[in-house]
């Protein structure tokens, strides 16, 4: 049995290196369905998020500093993601917006 071993070692090396490898491809595979599956998640959320917080800034017709470096930050990662066409023009629609002023807390320096 030991001779048949050593006479075609290579034989089941091989074999159980193409079976390791085949094993490695089909853990690999799911690793990226599910990490594209997580991408195409959070570019749905940022979308989201994006699509409602331009819809309210334009229909308030002003926009305040904090809430567009807010909506830059959304856009920027939406778009690093290759976010659509639609969220890029109501981004743009935002920052053409008027700047609100920023309401009076009471205290004076």
């Amino acid at each position: 049995m030991l001779e048949h071993i050593a006479k075609y070692w290579m034989t089941y090396a091989c074999g159980l290196l193409a079976g390791g490898l085949g094993l490695l491809w089909k853990w690999a595979q799911g690793k990226f369905r599910r990490l594209s599956a997580m991408e195409q998640a959070s570019k749905a959320l940022l979308h989201d998020r994006l699509y409602r917080e331009c819809r309210t800034f334009i229909a308030r017709g002003q926009v305040d500093v904090e809430d567009l470096e807010n909506t830059e930050c959304l856009y920027t990662a939406y778009h690093a993601l290759g976010g659509n066409g639609t969220g890029t023009e109501l981004y743009r629609r935002v920052r053409r917006l008027p700047i609100a002023q920023p309401a009076p807390t009471g205290k004076e320096d």
